[in-house]
């Protein structure tokens, strides 16, 4: 069977046509692979109901081993051609079994040969139940209209798919409490939040294209306080996965602050959550880090290379630019005394700052220093040593709240537009 995926757009799930050009002695068939994630699969399981294919996987460990999320993703798939058979294996073992429905593992599942008709597939997807999965799928199968999908550019579809809403039709969807909630009439709530990914870029496309659905990720943030005790920094469905680095979540929720996307009561909650994780450190049995290098950044202004040899310098940046962001929300507040509290982490990004550093003839670049004050010699600063993904040629450019002159050695305008 060879088969062209055509995909139409809703909130949830997805609708792939395939059309078959098998002959019609050949049964086409449909391989159900829900072991292949990005990340770790702990348990999965496939079974064949009526005319429906439902299951479930639950996947975690996401950017690395021994991450603590986990979340479980339910579907529930309709064929338009008859089933008229099953195949299971498990973890790469193939078991064929005649007649068997459910397996922990994946299924090629055969249909009635039909070369007329194309092979419809309408599937529902919930992070709270099968049942949810498939009421989410005739929902939404209901208001599709063709046309809809005509109306996203390829790039565009792609850069807005998450966050995506993550409770079912119903309004009920898992907690990082690891209990079922309601989501207030009105509203979603948002998963997949990659906050350190998207808080440049992505986090004002969503506000640009949908403002409410910006205002409701940031409610969704709340929510997350409001059951973890801590705002998130890049949560995986119903966890955090403490992966990448910084406090993105803090200017992910300024800029939606600054845009007036955010009201009186919903900006001060916010602020209240943001101010105890930039001032406080989670308690390891949460599985939550936050800025767990807050100790050493709050009394020396800087990270220091011994509480995180790879990425100290990128880390103390993206906390000097997160409590700068956020005393430009305090004082939007009218609270002065955080605001003064803050002003002076503005200006903490020029800690790591060495004047006398040089690559490819140009001087001045930020350094990873050690807990003594010292520099820590690194060779040339283009290793990137000290640095989350980049090197400190890119993140000179994240002391974006300087105007010079206010920093010697900074970026001459002359430099900056050639590099």
């Amino acid at each position: 069977m060879s088969a062209t995926p055509r995909t139409t757009t809703t909130r949830r799930p997805s609708r792939v046509s395939a059309r078959c050009n098998a002959k019609a002695t050949t049964a086409p068939k449909l391989i159900v692979d829900v072991t292949d994630v990005w990340g770790q699969t702990f348990a999965s399981d496939v079974r064949v109901v009526g005319d429906r294919i439902q299951g479930s996987v639950t996947s975690g460990s996401f950017c690395g081993d021994g991450r603590p999320s986990r979340y479980t993703l339910y579907f529930s798939m309709r064929v338009s051609q008859p089933i008229t058979d099953v195949a299971t294996w498990n973890r790469g073992e193939k078991v064929p079994v005649e007649g068997r429905t459910a397996a922990t593992g994946d299924a090629v599942i055969s249909l009635a040969p039909d070369p007329t008709a194309p092979v419809v597939t309408t599937t529902g997807i919930s992070y709270a139940s099968i049942d949810g999965a498939e009421a989410n799928r005739v929902a939404e199968t209901a208001t599709r209209t063709p046309g809809r999908a005509k109306s996203f550019y390829t790039d565009l579809y792609h850069g807005l798919l998450h966050p995506s809403v993550a409770e079912d039709v119903d309004g009920t969807y898992q907690g990082f409490d690891g209990r079922p909630h309601k989501v207030a009439a009105g509203h979603d709530y948002y998963q997949m939040l990659s906050l350190w990914d998207t808080y440049r870029s992505q986090n004002q496309l969503v506000a640009l294209l949908e403002p409410q659905r910006a205002t409701d990720v940031a409610r969704t943030i709340l929510d997350v306080y409001r059951q973890a005790g801590w705002v998130p920094r890049w949560a995986l469905g119903q966890a955090e996965t403490n992966a990448t680095s910084g406090d993105p979540v803090t200017p992910f929720v300024v800029s939606l602050y600054s845009r007036g996307l955010l009201d009186h009561e919903l900006a001060n909650r916010l602020f209240a959550a943001l101010w105890k994780n930039v001032n406080e450190t989670p308690p390891p049995a949460t599985g939550i880090n936050g800025r767990a290098y807050n100790p050493d950044y709050l009394s020396k202004g800087y990270v220091p290379s011994e509480d995180f040899p790879g990425e100290a310098a990128s880390v103390g940046l993206e906390y000097s630019l997160a409590d700068c962001a956020l005393g430009t929300m305090a004082i939007g507040l009218g609270r002065t005394r955080e605001a003064k509290v803050l002003r002076p982490r503005c200006e903490a990004f020029k800690n790591i700052w060495n004047p006398d550093a040089t690559s490819k003839g140009s001087t001045g670049f930020p350094q990873v220093r050690a807990a003594d004050g010292g520099f820590v010699p690194t060779g040339d600063v283009v290793d990137g040593t000290g640095f989350k993904e980049g090197t400190a040629w890119q993140y000179q450019w994240l002391g974006a709240q300087n105007q010079p002159p206010a920093m010697p050695g900074a970026i001459p305008p002359s430099r900056a537009p050639a590099e």
